[in-house]
């Protein structure tokens, strides 16, 4: 297509190329340079076939059904409301929450551990202790707790969740941290004898906890 362009001034009408030469707009009828919206307007566009060249100002649109291989018109469409729906960015770690802790349990289970989510422990102290997941197989218990943060997990959220494995005493504790811990957490987390795991998504968590639980 091509706009379609009227020369106040003299009343000439013609497309947009007629005007221009070299980069510059002139009258194709008196010559004279023209500035656009001052001495020259657009009044529409004007559409030119590929194959016969023919031009016309309203072009028919036509729609194909790649399914059925109907052709069909704007007046025959039949239009419906699709909607959908965008994720608060405030309750994405919730959402990462409920999809991540099932696969979790399930990769414990295969692993032959009966899980319960969330667990609880009586501790050495006499404190009912939660976490996110407890784990035991033949005599072996596993404490597992899901720390997120943005942009990344803290010391202190680490610390907290030890003072519950220190009172826990299991044989194993786990900390996934999602997305990462941050420095100063990550180096406490692997001077203290637990095991931290680190990702965005439930696969990636995933595939290494089954490498450590076999």
């Amino acid at each position: 297509s091509e706009k379609l362009m009227e020369h106040i001034k003299c009343g000439v009408i013609g497309k947009r190329s007629l005007f221009e030469k070299d980069g510059v707009l002139k009258c194709p009828k008196c010559g004279v340079p023209v500035t656009l919206g001052s001495d020259l307007r657009v009044i529409g566009a004007l559409y030119e076939c590929l194959d016969c060249k023919s031009n016309f100002d309203s072009p028919r649109e036509f729609f194909y059904c790649r399914d059925c291989e109907l052709s069909f018109t704007i007046t025959d469409a039949k239009f419906e409301e699709v909607y959908s729906f965008r994720i608060n960015r405030e309750v994405m770690d919730k959402v990462r929450e409920i999809f991540t802790e099932p696969f979790i349990k399930q990769a414990l289970e295969e692993a032959g551990f009966e899980v319960e989510a969330p667990g609880y422990i009586i501790g050495a102290s006499g404190l009912t202790l939660s976490f996110n997941l407890v784990a035991r197989r033949n005599g072996e218990l596993v404490v597992l707790d899901l720390l997120r943060s943005q942009p990344a997990v803290d010391v202190e959220s680490v610390i907290f969740s030890y003072g519950k494995i220190i009172d826990a005493r299991p044989s194993k504790a786990v900390m996934i941290a999602v997305p990462r811990f941050t420095d100063r957490a990550r180096s406490f987390v692997e001077t203290h004898s637990i095991i931290g795991l680190e990702g965005e998504g439930p696969a990636e968590i995933i595939d290494r906890l089954r490498k450590i639980m076999v």
